[in-house]
């Protein structure tokens, strides 16, 4: 065995280091639009959009879905801001009419792994083999399955450690969901409220919305069809959902949505872009499952239709703000862009070229530090136009206020860890404040990064730091410094389970499958005795000490390999 580490004692490494704060200013922030690089001149017909590290090396890669005959586009972080758009592997050779891609380690083998969704063509899963190459997969449903698909959003839906997939149709098509097997295989269901509820829909995401520690399903429509509404499936557990007819999700219709603790309350809260009526509305999470819709904006819809809205605190004070792409037709319009002001209410920004530069976005839009200097910067995809026109790509010029990103990496949960609820506690402008961000595969057209931020505004230090894996498994760290990228792998768990006939003490360790643990045994806390080195092959694995019954006391711990 490798040397290994407690990890009930040590939980995570550094990354990065902290921010020139002489040289931002003390509040505020600005973009500035990239225009030079593969990455802003690619001109092309572009909807989807996703953040990934596929590569591993810690800086944010750039996936775009392209269609109308268009290639996608990999674009690989060279790590000192500039990008390589990536010309060779199936990736970057497999032409389809692309819409919405998504990032996800469905097979557990530590690299994420891509899903494109794709209009009148069978979707594309690329497996991504562990050193930049990817395989597409072809065998099964998912890869065989054709439709008018727009969206695809990765999420464990019944919490075995494995990564299942939701697709969002059109054109009444049911949605496809497909059950992860564990074998790097998928089953598609074909029974169930989400499979059957066809309707023109965009964007599919997974989130814990009434905090039963279950990833619920939300899935937006089309805005544009008079008949549209949106979808909210409960998760009942035992693999069964149930589709939520009661106001105010399912009497109206959201082009895009995004779930988020706008309000530092504990729970999550739904924004929504109505394109039909011209206003982006809140959802606010009013705890036990209820919501309630507060209206933010209200717009001439001729003049700016909004399509989809994204959370992220840009400027780093420790509440949300929030993004909102406009789209009308093949007309340009300027994008939105609002400040939480932390009493419920938002400013609109006016300023910068950012909310000023008229672009044709139906909805690929996603937040993302690709430089890693703590702050969040913008991709917007432009597709919605006659021709093909080139991307934005805004970077965040920063300011003072601390931040913190987190990478989750999962056992027994998912390796993706998605699901995962992290928090954290800080004193920001003198006042304890707790702040939750759920790490997400994102929404429809919109990837996620599969890392959480935090702006810190002037935290010195996080006082808490909390993962709630979606195994059940929490852990917390203490005084963690701000300013940094930190890596957090989920602990192996311990229970007693009690004597046997034969007089053995029996432990339960509950861990990831293929991974090496593990178990020590002490009478005093201080010297240790190797138990147990094993693989695991399940997310239990029973552990008998046979020497317990002549030992008038002992302490066990459980341990990974590096």
């Amino acid at each position: 065995m490798k040397t290994k580490l407690d990890f009930l004692l040590v939980g995570g490494f550094l990354l990065a280091a902290a921010l020139n704060a002489s040289s931002q200013p003390a509040t505020g922030s600005t973009f500035t639009r990239i225009t030079t690089g593969a990455v802003a001149t690619d001109a092309a017909h572009s909807f989807g959009c996703a953040w990934g590290d596929y590569d591993g090396d810690g800086y944010l890669d750039l996936m775009v879905g392209n269609g109308l005959g268009d290639a996608n586009a990999l674009y690989h972080n060279e790590g000192n801001g500039t990008f390589t758009r990536v010309t060779t592997g199936p990736i970057a050779t497999t032409i389809g009419e692309t819409g919405g891609v998504t990032w996800g380690d469905y097979d557990n083998d530590g690299d994420i792994d891509l899903f494109a969704a794709n209009w009148r063509l069978p979707s594309f899963l690329f497996r991504n083999d562990g050193n930049g190459s990817f395989t597409r997969i072809i065998n099964g449903a998912m890869g065989s399955n054709s439709a008018d698909s727009n969206g695809a959003a990765w999420g464990d839906y019944d919490d075995d450690g494995f990564l299942d997939l939701v697709v969002a149709n059109s054109f009444g098509q049911n949605e496809y969901l497909y059950r992860n097997n564990g074998n790097g295989t998928f089953s598609q269901i074909l029974t169930g409220a989400v499979v059957t509820s066809g309707m023109t829909s965009r964007g599919p995401l997974w989130s814990d919305y009434d905090n039963d520690g279950r990833l619920d399903l939300t899935i937006s429509p089309a805005g544009w069809l008079p008949d549209s509404r949106n979808l909210l499936f409960r998760n009942e557990g035992g693999r069964v959902f149930s589709l939520v007819t009661t106001a105010p999700m399912a009497a109206v219709a959201e082009g895009g949505m995004d779930w988020g603790d706008f309000d530092n309350d504990g729970d999550l809260d739904l924004i929504g872009a109505r394109w039909n009526e011209g206003s982006v509305v809140i959802y606010r999470n009013d705890g036990g499952g209820t919501l309630s819709p507060v209206t933010v904006a209200t717009l001439d819809r001729e003049v700016t239709a909004p399509w989809a809205s994204i959370w992220g605190d840009y400027d780093n004070d420790g509440r949300l703000d929030f993004f909102c792409a406009t789209a009308l037709g093949t007309r340009a319009q300027k994008h939105l862009l609002f400040r939480n002001n932390g009493d419920g209410s938002f400013t609109p920004v006016t300023e910068g070229e950012i909310v000023n530069t008229p672009s044709w976005c139906w909805s690929g839009a996603v937040w993302g530090d690709y430089d890693n200097d703590g702050f969040l910067d913008l991709f917007v995809a432009n597709g919605g136009g006659a021709g093909a026109f080139v991307n934005f790509l805004y970077h965040n010029d920063g300011n003072r206020n601390r931040w913190l990103h987190v990478n989750c990496v999962g056992a027994a949960a998912n390796r993706s860890s998605i699901g995962a609820r992290v928090r954290v506690q800080a004193v920001i402008d003198g006042v304890q404040r707790s702040l939750l961000r759920e790490v997400s595969s994102g929404s429809g057209w919109n990837g996620s990064a599969l890392r959480v931020h935090f702006g810190l505004g002037n935290a010195t230090n996080v006082d808490v730091l909390r993962v709630e894996w979606t195994s059940g498994t929490v852990k917390e760290w203490r005084n963690v410094a701000v300013n940094q990228i930190l890596t957090l792998k989920e602990p192996p768990v311990l229970s007693a389970v009690g004597r046997n006939g034969l007089g053995e003490f029996q432990l339960n360790l509950k861990g990831g499958p293929g991974r090496d643990y593990g178990v020590d045994y002490s009478t005093n806390l201080v010297h240790w005795t190797e138990l147990i080195d094993f693989t695991a092959t399940n997310l239990i694995t029973p552990i008998l000490d046979s020497g317990a019954s002549s030992a008038p006391r002992r302490f066990y711990r459980a341990r990974e390999a590096n």
